[in-house]
């Protein structure tokens, strides 16, 4: 009987035990939901309000953005967080020094992502997709998503 290679990948099913501790990303950086307390072990411990897995860190795609971001030298670039959901990845970033634009196309996301930006005092700015292709002149070093694919990043005009 072959076993799947895609056994070891977590299901989305996350306990509220799990929810309810810190979510480590690395040996000293974690992400903390809601009430949960940071550890005095983290050396950088990022809070989020909403208390669910999307957006955590502890989502596979969202994680090795993150682990792939420890290598990257962030001072001074400028991104787009494409599709933000609670910012994680670029509260991330801007706490590292780069200037980050979150965008989502549904307003109320764009408000999440404002709102845990504002609980880790990391100065993002918020854009739509009517924003950026209306007025919004400046370029980008990179993009960052979990969610991009090739048909949600083409905006043909």
């Amino acid at each position: 009987m072959r076993t799947s290679r895609f056994k070891m990948l977590r299901t989305f099913d996350w306990t509220v035990a799990e929810l309810s501790q810190p979510i480590w990303v690395t040996g000293g950086c974690c992400v903390c939901l809601g009430e949960v307390k940071p550890p005095r072990q983290a050396s950088v411990c990022f809070r989020l309000q909403t208390p669910t897995y999307f957006g955590t860190g502890a989502h596979p795609r969202t994680r090795a953005i993150l682990l792939g971001l420890l290598e990257t030298h962030l001072e001074g670039l400028s991104l787009l967080d494409f599709r933000a959901g609670s910012g994680l990845l670029g509260i991330y970033c801007a706490r590292f020094g780069a200037e980050v634009v979150s965008h989502n196309e549904k307003e109320d996301a764009l408000v999440k992502a404002i709102q845990n930006a504002i609980l880790n005092d990391i100065p993002i700015h918020p854009a739509t997709f009517s924003e950026l292709e209306k007025g919004y002149d400046q370029s980008f070093d990179t993009i960052i998503s979990h969610q991009i694919t090739p048909q949600t990043a083409r905006r043909d005009v």
